[in-house]
């Protein structure tokens, strides 16, 4: 009787031979041995099933999933297998040829947790050690709709100091905001964001006058913990956040040191007008259209006008700039001479805080390609907030670009974890896990995308990725199409016109390459871009001269070219080596995706 197949992530260890299943690698003697996907999911299938003859049919039905497969095409990928794992037919080690059978898996194999599935045990050990608390997005009961602004960031003011008791887990904002506005009984959104508590409220602004109601509700039984109303002015905002944290503290029996107290009870500012305009800025953020970026940082200038001191509102601002960049609405050394200053005023007037050590990771990587700076500031910012998801993500992307595949998936189940419910979180490890060829995995983040946030544009780009591997290049652009509609930037523009290329509709192509150019004479247009739509043409001499353009303007998107699935019809020219290395790359390993060109 065959092995059963698990259901939990594991990784296969025979002899010297290891076998990463989440990792789509195999390892001999600690060196990585290239193996297409269809070959490795053949030799994972035969040693989940070791132990008996596997027919030949089985294979073709299970593996290949096609109608008609030659002997011949079976008998290669064997081959290629038995090369990467040191085996050989005429004497057999692990894989047994049944003639006129099949073939048998033979080797003892030692099963044992993938790195991925024993980092996320402990760090559910670690959690479980811990009391829990999700702070959901205060109603607002206000006459002006509008005060929306405030009462976010009233709650993520309170969640944010909350995150520094270090015997509290803190569920991170994104997911506990997912909530908002939905019709769902408070228990049920502490067990679905496993909280043992939750606060929620409500707010009333009227001019100066504020009614703050609050309650600590008990996830278990539903009972009240704690709760309080508060009938104050606006001047009072920050009294009133420090006697709310103090007494949810108090609630959860949490004991607070001296130095812990201190910290939760810090503030940025004193300046309340500064303060309501920092919230606004926070509040059209996350909203990541070109107008809303605009508005974020005019409302993080605004409040530094007022503040001059207020390091929150600087780390934002240079946030924004970095987000603009992002998207290809600044170009990247506009960008670096904005972000840079309000960075470095940012460390100046409070070193601890997360943000600007995150951010300036993300410049370093994106934009200066500094790749040894990024990794020191991504390692600092998990060091001082080792629950911030957004950390372990962008760091996955690191490491992905540094050949380092299985630290990647490592933080990126590590961010899933921590913020389960959020788009951006679905996003990047969406990315993620299709750069490292694992193509189920994004497909299904793209599906929980569909439900969770049909109107970000992310969704609609990660979908557009899974038709675009499958083939379905008319629901691909469809897709993308979506996603531009919904503020995804020229970048999703430049892969309708990739497809376009691909599918030999080279004038609709072309002439979004002329558009591109076109604009690049009135604003900033990432060549890129442009390289983009040149690589799915197969021109490959166009391609690389633009690529040589994004090289030259900082390009955000060249971090990533190794493991850009977009570009792998240009890997095995010479000059695809030489870009790489001159941008600091390691090369891309060929078990890791297969592109689409």
């Amino acid at each position: 009787m065959g092995a059963p197949k698990q259901n939990i992530s594991r990784d296969y260890h025979f002899n010297d031979v290891v076998v990463e299943r989440d990792n789509f690698r195999v390892l001999k003697r600690g060196k990585i041995k290239a193996l297409e996907p269809r070959a490795f999911e053949l030799l994972v299938y035969l040693i989940e099933h070791r132990d008996r003859v596997v027919a030949k049919q089985e294979l073709f039905e299970q593996v290949w999933k096609e109608s008609f497969v030659t002997d011949n095409a079976l008998t290669q990928e064997i081959k290629n297998i038995r090369h990467a794992i040191g085996d050989a037919a005429g004497s057999p080690r692990y894989i047994k040829t049944v003639p006129k059978h099949g073939y048998c898996f033979v080797a003892r194999v030692e099963e044992i947790a993938s790195v991925a599935a024993r980092q996320a045990h402990e760090t559910a050990k670690k959690a479980a050690s811990r009391s829990a608390i999700a702070v959901l997005p205060f109603v607002n009961l206000s006459a002006d709709p509008e005060n929306d602004y405030f009462c976010d960031g009233l709650a993520e003011d309170l969640l944010n100091a909350l995150a520094k008791i270090e015997k509290l887990r803190v569920v991170a904002r994104s997911s506990a905001f997912s909530f908002k506005g939905k019709e769902k009984d408070v228990r049920e959104i502490g067990r679905k964001l496993n909280a043992s508590a939750v606060l929620e409220g409500s707010v009333r602004k009227a001019g100066d006058r504020l009614r703050i109601t609050t309650q600590l509700i008990n996830v278990a039984d539903g009972y009240h913990l704690w709760s309080e109303r508060y009938d104050r002015q606006m001047e009072d905002i920050f009294d009133i956040q420090d006697e709310i944290a103090l007494a949810i503290a108090g609630a959860l029996k949490l004991r607070l040191l001296g130095r812990e107290k201190k910290d939760l009870l810090k503030r940025h500012t004193k300046n309340t007008e500064a303060y309501q305009l920092y919230l606004k800025g926070c509040y059209y953020l996350p909203k990541m259209t070109e107008e809303d970026l605009n508005r974020a940082v005019g409302y993080f200038r605004q409040a530094i006008e007022h503040e001059p001191g207020y390091a929150a509102a600087y780390a934002q601002l240079s946030n924004a700039y970095g987000t603009l960049a992002y998207f290809g609405h600044l170009s990247p050394n506009e960008t670096l001479a904005k972000i840079l200053p309000a960075l470095d005023r940012a460390f100046k007037l409070d070193s601890t805080l997360v943000q600007p050590h995150l951010i300036r990771a993300k410049a370093r990587f994106y934009l200066e390609r500094d790749f040894a700076g990024a990794e020191r500031d991504f390692k600092r910012a998990i060091e001082l907030d080792i629950d911030c998801a957004e950390a372990h993500l962008f760091y996955a992307i690191y490491l992905e670009s540094k050949g380092r595949f299985d630290e990647a998936i490592r933080e990126t189940r590590l961010g899933q974890g921590l913020d389960p419910f959020s788009p951006q979180t679905h996003l990047i490890a969406g990315f993620v896990f299709l750069c490292a060829g694992q193509f189920d995995e994004a497909f299904k983040l793209g599906q929980e995308l569909l439900d969770m946030a049909p109107s970000f544009w992310g969704t609609h780009w990660i979908t557009g990725m899974s038709y675009l591997q499958e083939g379905m290049y008319q629901d691909a652009i469809a897709a993308f199409r979506k996603s531009v509609a919904l503020g995804g930037g020229s970048l999703r523009s430049a892969e309708i016109g990739f497809v376009h290329g691909v599918t030999g509709q080279a004038g609709e192509a072309l002439n979004l390459v002329d558009e591109f150019i076109r604009m690049r004479r009135r604003r900033y247009v990432p060549a890129y871009s442009i390289a983009l739509v040149y690589a799915g043409l197969g021109n490959a001499d166009e391609a690389f001269d633009w690529l040589e353009r994004a090289i030259d303007e900082h390009s955000g998107p060249m971090a990533t070219l190794n493991i850009d699935l977009f570009f792998t019809g240009l890997r095995q020219d010479p000059r695809f080596a030489d870009l790489l290395r001159r941008i600091g790359l390691a090369e891309p390993s060929t078990a890791h995706g297969e592109g689409y060109t």
